[in-house]
């Protein structure tokens, strides 16, 4: 076993994975070739010119491409957000028997019970699926930026994440009012609700439902005032999301570690008043890896991504 640290192709290896080992991962990840293999440079290749789904020759690493493959194609993923949905259609009946249910933090049930009331949706991977916005970055070998993610809302094209219109068409009928609180920004705010009413989301036209970031002055990217402004008027039964955000206040800069706190500090609320979805392809799980330095080389990310993985001790 290697206990030394060594560099293959610019990516700095900890000490605890054998140089077997690594050379197998890295091929994985296309960092490295296996013999006779080898791609030639650039100027050389063949494909050059052609678009990034056409080219032949070695592709270039991408962080993204099994967690996006695993949600457009895994029946285990489906599997998941049904299971999500019917937890959630089941808490919701507990909950509408139960008016000293609450599920917001920021609200009590002493002040709640005489309410009518709601349910909170997250949007993005908890109502709307992404994963094609995913894949063209893939494809185009490029990394997230605000533009072509607001492009990409524009369009409306997300499709929804199995089980989740028939959940949200469920509760209307039970005369719940949904709430969809989403940290796209509040300029593709009418887009994605064109998006969510195509495909059968109901969308309650009196009152503000898809609550937007940048909408209010207050309303930025900490979901807790908009919470709150439910609240006011309205008994929160569920919060439905996929990320930590979602359900709670996570202090900004939260380490993995201090995510991992928040998690058990309310492990009563997972799977009764919090219902969460998988979600491996973006987030704060992954940016609080690399300190939230989303100006870092991705090269550097992904090292610092390596030294957090947690090996077999030597022996």
């Amino acid at each position: 076993m290697m206990m030394d640290v060594f560099q293959i192709q610019g990516v700095r290896v900890n000490t605890h994975l054998s140089r077997h080992i690594v050379v197998q991962l890295l091929l994985g990840w296309g960092l490295v070739v296996a013999p006779g293999c080898a791609s030639t440079s650039s100027s050389d290749t063949p494909d050059e010119g052609k678009p990034a789904a056409q080219q032949s020759s070695q592709a270039a690493p991408h962080d993204n491409l099994n967690a996006t493959l695993w949600v457009q194609t895994s029946a285990e993923y489906r599997s998941l957000t049904r299971q999500a949905y019917a937890a959630a259609r089941h808490q919701l009946d507990r909950a509408l028997d139960d008016e000293s249910r609450v599920a917001a933090p920021e609200q009590s049930s002493d002040t709640a019970a005489d309410k009518p009331p709601a349910v909170v949706l997250d949007v993005d991977e908890t109502v709307l699926d992404n994963s094609a916005y995913q894949a063209s970055l893939i494809d185009q070998r490029e990394s997230f930026s605000v533009e072509s993610w607001n492009a990409w809302c524009r369009r409306a094209e997300a499709d929804p994440i199995p089980g989740a219109v028939e959940f949200a068409r469920y509760a209307d009928r039970q005369d719940v009012t949904v709430f969809y609180v989403t940290n796209r920004e509040h300029e593709v705010e009418a887009p994605t609700r064109d998006n969510l009413k195509r495909h059968g989301f109901p969308i309650d036209d009196e009152r503000d439902v898809l609550m937007t970031k940048y909408e209010r002055e207050t309303w930025e990217g900490s979901k807790v005032p908009r919470r709150r402004s439910i609240a006011r008027d309205f008994r929160i039964t569920l919060l439905i999301g996929d990320s930590l955000g979602d359900f709670v206040s996570v202090p900004e800069g939260s380490s993995p570690e201090a995510r991992r706190q928040i998690i058990d500090n309310h492990q009563k609320r997972w799977g009764r008043d919090w219902i969460v979805l998988p979600n491996p392809t973006y987030g704060d799980w992954e940016s609080s890896l690399y300190n939230y330095d989303y100006q870092l080389p991705t090269g550097d990310k992904r090292q610092q991504k390596l030294d957090t993985l947690e090996t077999p001790k030597a022996r």
